[in-house]
């Protein structure tokens, strides 16, 4: 798995390179571990995420009733990304794995278009300074940071809006950053302060 993130990042002019770096997040995302909270006070976001998961698939709570507990204080939830897909996944399994290939699917295609975003507007040569401000652009907001993938999807999610806003495709842009707030809803403020 790793030679193929190394892989689509080494022939990342070639048009499969994409899917390979999207198909290894996905890898990452279904052999995510989920760390322990036994020594904290509260869980993990992570471990929240299968909890819910396994809460959803016994309950095998309707879709109606899913609905229902949407933005209230009982449930606390304020997006609709993480809830929404657990939901859905629920109705298959209650395996966190599956759930978190799907986060790590979502939060590799953004995360890739990104990336690509950059290497394919890329007017210098490969030099030891330019190959570390690509790793550092990678290392902002890392692969495992799907542990909190509400935040950080959405946060991908932004970041490519305000990347498409700025390159000439300002109406595509301004969506993608509308719609990083149905990921997190935090991401209002940004969205307002771009306003």
């Amino acid at each position: 798995p790793f030679s193929a993130l190394f892989t689509s990042l080494l022939f990342y002019k070639k048009s499969w390179s994409r899917y390979l770096f999207v198909f290894f997040c996905t890898y990452f995302g279904y052999t995510f571990i989920i760390p322990s909270s036994k020594l904290l006070d509260s869980p993990f976001d992570s471990e929240f995420y299968a909890n819910v998961l396994v809460d959803y698939y016994n309950s095998q709570i309707s879709f109606n009733s899913f609905l229902d507990g949407l933005f209230t204080i009982e449930t606390s939830q304020t997006d609709l990304y993480q809830p929404f897909v657990t939901w859905l996944i629920s109705r298959f399994t209650d395996n966190y794995h599956v759930l978190f290939a799907i986060f790590g699917f979502f939060f590799g295609w953004f995360y890739s278009k990104i990336l690509w975003f950059i290497l394919d507007r890329k007017k210098f040569k490969f030099t030891f300074f330019s190959l570390s401000l690509i790793l550092m652009v990678l290392l902002i907001n890392p692969l495992w940071n799907i542990n909190g993938v509400r935040m950080w999807t959405g946060m991908e999610v932004y970041i490519y809006g305000v990347i498409l806003y700025f390159s000439k495709n300002k109406s595509k842009g301004f969506l993608y950053m509308m719609l990083s707030v149905i990921f997190h809803f935090s991401f209002v403020i940004p969205f307002f302060f771009f306003l």
